[in-house]
């Protein structure tokens, strides 16, 4: 549906992967949760080596709603854990704070959200370690921040987005504000950790010392607010919830007979009356006064009425297809099912499978390709807890197996 192909399926296409090993040999080790487990998959999408550092009975993030998933982890931890490494660590007993120091001084990132003082109290602050190793960055994701008087407060997605301001400007006029689908605040924030991260890591092969990086989920929203801010700074104006309008009324959602659709009527707005008019339903909006941009911004009620009543009488695929070739920027509102089917998605292998998990399971790559990089390893599971313990704890720090029993037995391990 919605396919729109004006090319040639023979054009032959070049060797692209979206998974490039830009971030081979950086090793990184991650105590974070599902607030920050989003930047350590980015990371180990540029080839970063990530290990997943556990308590011994597993991440608190993993938890299933169903017995497939028990043994692996919910279809988000999947997600955010694929391909990574994993090791379990109690890192609060004395002998596992030992071998975290140990680990993390051979180490180029360590990725933590746990609440700001949690690690200086456990004698992991930044300080300490970089003592240890000058050249490891060291990066936080929390909340708030490591500094400010909201530093303790507790969190989640929808805090982040209420306190960042990204509640305030979604949902209908004089309504409740609304989330986001999704969790979008622990995205953004992980997004500009792993950025901060890379940025961090080139900085160091000039300086040849890391730093140290404070994440905000909060700052993170406040920082995606696209236009409500710059707005504000620059007229003074406060952004109000527009519904399924655009702020400036370019665009809006409208009805069709078997969905909706996104549309900017605006834009070649003679050509639309037009289209309109040859079915006899442009109605009011024939008046040459709506050619005037400011006389159709004060009407905007009776141009949405006027236009949704003609929309309602086509398909998607009918009024997209028509108004693409006519140069319109319109699109349908995808089901879930139909952008799993999209043939643009598809062609571009955007969705890959995971190994080690059911031969249907997809996820979504990531959303860039590379035409000349090294690609790195194939798509993997995300690991049980603890799978790499004998390669990391004997193979690379030297531990006898009688010794890791004995670590495993007291709960160390």
């Amino acid at each position: 549906m919605f396919e729109n192909d004006h090319t040639s399926p023979d054009v032959e296409v070049p060797a692209w992967t979206r998974y490039p090993a830009i971030l081979q040999g950086i090793r990184v080790f991650e105590l974070a949760d599902d607030s920050a487990s989003f930047c350590g998959k980015l990371l180990v999408d540029f080839g970063a080596d990530v290990i997943k550092v556990e308590k011994p009975r597993g991440d608190s993030s993993r938890p299933a709603p169903d017995d497939f998933f028990s043994s692996l982890g919910s279809p988000s931890y999947l997600y955010h854990n694929c391909n990574k490494r994993s090791i379990t660590l109690d890192f609060e007993q004395a002998a596992g704070l030992e071998i975290l120091v140990e680990l993390v001084s051979r180490a180029d990132v360590l990725l933590e959200s746990c609440p700001p003082g949690t690690l200086d109290k456990l004698g992991l602050a930044y300080e300490v370690l970089r003592d240890r190793n000058p050249r490891l960055v060291y990066a936080s994701v929390t909340a708030f921040g490591q500094t400010g008087r909201y530093r303790h407060w507790k969190s989640c997605d929808l805090v982040a987005g209420a306190c960042g301001g990204q509640a305030s400007v979604t949902g209908l006029p004089n309504r409740e504000p609304l989330k986001l689908g999704g969790t979008q605040a622990l995205y953004l924030g992980s997004l500009h950790a792993a950025l901060g991260i890379v940025m961090a890591l080139i900085q160091r092969n000039a300086t040849g010392r890391g730093d140290r990086l404070d994440i905000s989920l909060q700052e993170a929203v406040a920082s995606g607010l696209d236009h409500v801010l710059v707005r504000y700074f620059s007229t003074g104006a406060v952004a109000a919830k527009c519904g399924s309008r655009n702020w400036n009324g370019l665009s809006f959602i409208v009805p069709c007979s078997d969905g909706w659709l996104q549309i900017f009527p605006f834009q070649q707005w003679d050509t639309l009356v037009d289209w309109m008019n040859a079915e006899d339903m442009a109605g009011p909006l024939s008046d040459p006064l709506y050619k005037e941009a400011e006389y159709r911004r004060t009407h905007f009620e009776i141009v949405e009425q006027t236009i949704s009543r003609w929309t309602r009488m086509h398909t998607r695929a009918e009024l997209f297809e028509t108004a693409q070739l006519m140069g319109f920027p319109w699109a349908p509102v995808c089901t879930l099912p139909e952008v799993l089917a999209s043939p643009q998605l598809n062609e571009r292998d955007f969705f890959v499978p995971l190994k080690g998990v059911r031969d249907s399971m997809l996820q979504p790559g990531p959303p860039y390709l590379f035409l000349t990089s090294v690609a790195s390893a194939q798509r993997s599971s995300s690991p049980a807890p603890g799978r790499e313990n004998m390669q990391v704890y004997r193979d690379e720090l030297g531990f006898s197996e009688a010794e890791l029993e004995r670590l495993a037995s007291i709960g160390v391990i």
